[in-house]
């Protein structure tokens, strides 16, 4: 028998933009282009769709993400996923070197370099986890939501406070 681990969870999380401002911004913007349009020559019209195209390329991708945390053994994974198809990595720990998982959001994030805040919506306080790292040489923070069930399986790893 195996006693490999394996879990991976998706987490939607808040947009960094909130719909309603991405609405307000290209409901303003197409009222400024009728009025350029009619104040103006045609050469406004192509202004004006250059400007939603690249307020489109600029605020859309931030409206629908998502967080995925992987854990293998003792690897963590955290990445970041932009409307269901570009992928970043975030954070790859290994918890045996990273200590204690630490529940619940920390009272200080001073004495860290990088916070990395990974974590879901509509999630509790209680169930936050923090786990601090060294990434090139700087000393890091990865507040993430996991489920019940990563949990438990990061506590047969290292203790969960």
């Amino acid at each position: 028998m195996n006693n490999d681990l394996f879990y991976e969870q998706i987490v939607p999380a808040d947009p960094k933009v909130p719909k309603a401002l991405y609405v307000l911004l290209m409901t303003v913007s197409v009222l400024f282009g009728l009025f350029l349009t009619v104040a103006v020559t045609v050469f406004a019209l192509i202004v004006l769709v250059g400007l939603v195209y690249a307020l489109i390329w600029v605020v859309r991708p931030r409206t629908s993400v998502e967080y995925e945390y992987c854990l293998t053994n003792s690897d963590l994974t955290v990445d970041i996923i932009y409307r269901k198809e570009k992928r970043a990595s975030v954070a790859n720990i290994d918890l045996r070197d990273a200590g204690a998982v630490n529940v619940g959001r920390p009272g200080s994030t001073e004495g860290y370099g990088k916070v990395f805040d990974c974590c879901g919506t509509n999630m509790d306080p209680s169930t936050v986890c923090n786990i601090g790292f060294n990434r090139d040489g700087s000393r890091c923070l990865l507040l993430f939501t996991p489920d019940e069930t990563m949990t438990q399986m990061m506590r047969r790893i290292v203790p969960v406070r």
